[in-house]
């Protein structure tokens, strides 16, 4: 999947993120918090399941 969000690209692989210049992310388990900064991405959210555990 990859997103476009501020003007750039993140590409998400297993385990972690990619971003627009390559540089990796990774995560060492389940992040336990989202935190969004519009309505739409709240929407987004929900609607794929998340605050639902």
């Amino acid at each position: 999947m990859r997103s476009g969000a501020w003007g750039g690209t993140t590409a998400v692989v297993p385990g972690g993120l990619l971003d627009c210049a390559g540089a990796a992310t990774t995560f060492a388990k389940a992040p336990k918090r989202i935190v969004t900064s519009n309505a739409a991405g709240l929407e987004l959210l929900l609607r794929l399941g998340a605050g639902t555990g």
